[in-house]
């Protein structure tokens, strides 16, 4: 398994630090420190006094345990903060840095070797003892870069610690950490986080703080009433934009229809779906794509037929089939013809078919021609029972023309004999009446 990477904290004070239970142990190798006795150390105990610290000396390690109060909280929980929060806390943190007046002790400044508490101060866990303990010296320029760059991971919270401290000159830098960035001192620093704090309070003035359990409750209201309210806006916006404009186009077609002029019908009705229209909209559309012609798939006289036999007590699926005719939609009045059982709009609905196939410009050669061979051969299929029909129907048309002329000629012959005989009998009374 490969080592753990070591922290900034770890680095600079060439140590390990660990956490278990609450309790934070840096543990140095007394080979790598200046220490030479354990009282050289005692002064870390006097700084943040409410910590519990211990430090044992071993033959090769210096052992320095700390365990901070329970109301202590680690740096990474700052990030929850709202953002005043973190900006006080960033003032709180210069603060402590400028106000560090114990000479033998040196503060180092990292996320890993900080804390706080409720009000937002900071504590350093760690601190250097001169000449025993590093960091042995003060150095203001690397505590000014460690303070930033805490600011900058707390406040800007784009990139890491470490990157904000090692690379802040080449990182690509929002307009705020920019200007945490170019500050020069620690009293620069903490200007900056005063204006912002004061920007933060001058906007809550503005606005209006109220109970947490009351702004819930609003909350609630309001989203109930939101929710209400949506399904009456998705009416009201379906009536606007689609019922009135429908019912507007209905009634235009109707007055088109009245006046004949069946193309405008047409025209005003094609966007919407035939289905959905009331029954007697749905016979003017039809009679109009009847008249006009559309496809040119019928005679004159099979219009007057049309016209002249449906009402609006007629199957609406016969006003559908002429209307999906005039559409362009053959294949499905070819399904309501099939479903009517009516060999004559079958067949009508198969040649609009065959039409549409070979005008569809969007098929290969091959293509239309594998379409058009079942539809084809149907449609000779009904050609051919439509021949037969019409030879039956002339063969007893002529039968029964033969049947009637028998019929005439023997009434015939009978009136030949009725009156041969009663010239015979008029004759014999004649003859009788002279003698």
């Amino acid at each position: 398994m490969a080592d753990k990477k070591s922290s900034y904290l770890e680095e600079q004070l060439e140590a390990v630090m660990k956490k278990e239970e609450g309790t934070y142990t840096f543990i140095f190798q007394r080979e790598t420190i200046k220490l030479l006795d354990g009282l050289e150390a005692a002064p870390i105990k006097d700084i943040n006094p409410s910590f519990k610290k211990d430090i044992q000396l071993t033959e090769g390690e210096v052992i320095i345990s700390i365990q901070p109060p329970p109301a202590y909280q680690e740096f990474r929980f700052i990030h929850a903060k709202d953002e005043k929060s973190k900006w006080i806390f960033s003032y709180q943190l210069v603060d402590a840095v400028c106000k560090h007046d114990v000479k033998r002790l040196h503060p180092i400044v990292s996320p890993e070797n900080i804390v706080f508490h409720q009000g937002l101060a900071p504590a350093f866990l760690h601190y250097g003892v001169k000449e025993s303990i590093p960091p042995y010296e003060t150095d203001e320029h690397r505590l000014l870069k460690e303070v930033k760059a805490v600011i900058l991971r707390v406040v800007d919270h784009q990139y890491q610690f470490q990157e904000y401290l090692a690379y802040h000159d080449t990182l690509k830098l929002s307009e705020l950490a920019k200007e945490i960035s170019d500050t020069k001192s620690l009293e620069e620093v903490s200007a900056l986080i005063q204006q912002k704090i004061k920007a933060i309070e001058a906007k809550e003035k503005t606005l209006v703080t109220i109970p947490k359990k009351k702004w819930k409750l609003e909350r609630y209201i309001g989203l109930g009433l939101l929710v209400l309210l949506i399904p009456a806006l998705v009416y009201t916006i379906y009536t606007f934009f689609f019922a009135m404009p429908k019912q507007e186009a209905y009634v235009e077609a109707n007055k088109y229809y009245l006046n004949k002029q069946y193309s405008q019908v047409v025209d005003t009705l094609e966007k919407y779906k035939a289905d959905q229209m009331p029954v007697s909209l749905q016979y003017e559309l039809a009679i109009s794509y009847v008249q006009t012609n559309q496809g040119n798939l019928l005679l004159d006289q099979h219009k007057k037929e049309i016209t002249d036999t449906y009402t609006l007590q007629t199957d609406p699926q016969y006003f559908l089939f002429w209307i999906h005719i005039g559409q362009g939609n053959s294949k499905e009045a070819l399904d309501i013809a099939r479903v009517l059982g009516d060999d004559r709009y079958i067949f009508t609905a198969l040649v609009a078919y065959r039409n549409d196939i070979q005008n569809d410009d969007s098929l290969s050669a091959e293509e239309k021609q594998k379409q058009l061979d079942p539809i084809i051969k149907e449609m000779a299929k009904y050609e051919e029972e439509t021949t037969e029909t019409s030879t039956n129907d002339s063969s007893e048309a002529s039968q029964t023309d033969d049947s009637a002329e028998q019929e005439q000629s023997k009434a015939d012959q009978e009136k030949k004999e009725k009156e041969s005989d009663s010239n015979k009998k008029t004759s014999q009374t004649k003859k009788d009446e002279k003698k």
